[in-house]
C-alpha cells in the first residue's frame, strides 16, 4: 500500500473578507461545507479555514492542484464522532484527515492511500 501526505496552513485573517463574498464561498466550499462554516457563528473564519486547509493539503497529497480537488467534486464531511473525512462520487474517499487551529492560525494534514 502506498502513502501520500499533504500538509496545509494559513492565517485565518487572510479568509475573514473572503468569505464574505459569495462567489469565493461557491468556488471553493460546497453546498454542505458552507452550511457548516455558517453554523459555526464567531468561530465561521476559523472553519473555513482549516477547511480550505484541508482542501490544499489534500490536493498536496494528490500531487494536483487545488483547482482540480475544487472541481472534482471533494467534500469534507464529518462522521458522528466529529472526526473529518473526504466524501467524493457518492462515497468516502480513502484518505485520513486532521485539522486544528488557534485564533490565528488554521492547518490540516491528509494522508492518502
Amino acid at each position: 500500500m502506498s502513502y501520500a501526505v499533504g500538509l496545509d496552513m494559513l492565517d485565518i485573517e487572510r479568509i475573514e473578507k473572503s468569505i464574505e463574498n459569495q462567489g469565493f464561498m461557491s468556488k471553493v466550499f460546497s453546498e454542505g461545507e458552507r452550511h457548516y462554516i455558517q453554523s459555526k457563528g464567531r468561530r465561521c473564519a476559523e472553519t473555513a479555514a482549516g477547511i480550505f486547509c484541508a482542501k490544499e493539503a489534500l490536493s498536496k497529497a494528490l500531487g494536483i492542484g487545488l483547482h482540480r480537488v475544487l472541481s472534482s467534486g471533494y467534500e469534507l464531511r464529518y462522521d458522528e464522532n466529529g472526526k473529518p473525512f473526504f466524501y467524493v462520487n457518492d462515497q468516502r474517499f480513502t484518505s485520513d484527515v486532521s485539522i486544528t487551529h488557534t485564533t490565528t492560525t488554521a492547518a490540516a494534514v491528509v494522508v492518502v492511500w
